[in-house]
């Protein structure tokens, strides 16, 4: 069974500032476009999904499984227990364990089997920062309007797969909670989807104080390195100062 926890953020770097609306911002804001599930990984069904845990089954191959991981508390670490049936004995025993760590200073989330040894780290975001014109018009220089900041293009290449730490992944990326409902939905999108990449492009604003500023995202999600197949249009969220 696989195990995944991420690392603790000194509070200095914590997301000091996600409002409440930004979840509803971004079920407003957001639109999903279906994608062509054909990978081995299908039929997947919760059993609980709530701020401390996920738990759920679904299908690999010819074989069921069923993950169990928890939060903690700032929802920036995980455990995740995998679990294979037993055909001869209708149970589930457990096969892997992961434990994942993220960092918004490296940018990045490790992860580690503690069954098998392995380890492997994926990068949440690149720096890779453009501004094309159409997207320097929104550079208006008031401290009450959104500012035009940057945008950023950048993948994910888990190795080792779970809604859970594809949402880790994702919260490092919006600054959304890992366990929140668009973030969860994302992620079990994408653990179907048959690719072991996602893409992103992050728009970013700021408001407020030189010294201290509000950010917003406007974050869109794609299966394809191209970025035409979209998995989540337009997720939106928000963070104050201390933002890194």
């Amino acid at each position: 069974m696989k195990k995944v926890v991420l690392s603790l953020i000194a509070s200095g770097f914590l997301v000091s500032g996600v409002l409440p609306s930004s979840l509803e911002s971004a079920r407003a804001e957001s639109k999903v476009e279906e994608q062509n599930i054909t990978s081995d990984i299908k039929d997947v069904v919760f059993i609980e999904k709530s701020d401390e845990k996920l738990e759920y089954t679904y299908t690999k191959g010819n074989e069921k499984f069923k993950n169990v991981e928890y939060f903690n508390e700032n929802q920036t670490g995980l455990r995740s227990y995998i679990y294979k049936l037993d055909k001869d004995t209708g149970e589930y025993q457990k096969v892997d364990e992961l434990v994942s760590q993220l960092s918004f200073d490296k940018k990045e989330v490790s992860i580690e089997s503690l069954v098998t040894k392995e380890k492997d780290v994926m990068v949440v975001q690149s720096n890779q920062n453009t501004a094309s014109l159409d997207e320097l018009e929104f550079s208006i220089q008031a401290k009450d309007k959104w500012t035009y900041h940057g945008t950023v293009y950048g993948d994910n290449k888990p190795k080792k797969w779970t809604i859970g730490v594809i949402g880790i992944s994702i919260a490092g990326i919006t600054r959304l909670p890992a366990a929140a409902k668009i973030v969860v939905s994302i992620a079990n999108m994408t653990y179907q989807l048959a690719t072991d990449v996602f893409y992103y492009k992050k728009v970013s604003y700021k408001k407020g104080p030189k010294l201290r500023p509000s950010f917003k995202f406007v974050t869109t999600f794609y299966a394809d390195k191209a970025r035409k197949k979209v998995i989540k249009k337009n997720v939106v969220s928000y963070v104050d100062s201390g933002y890194r």
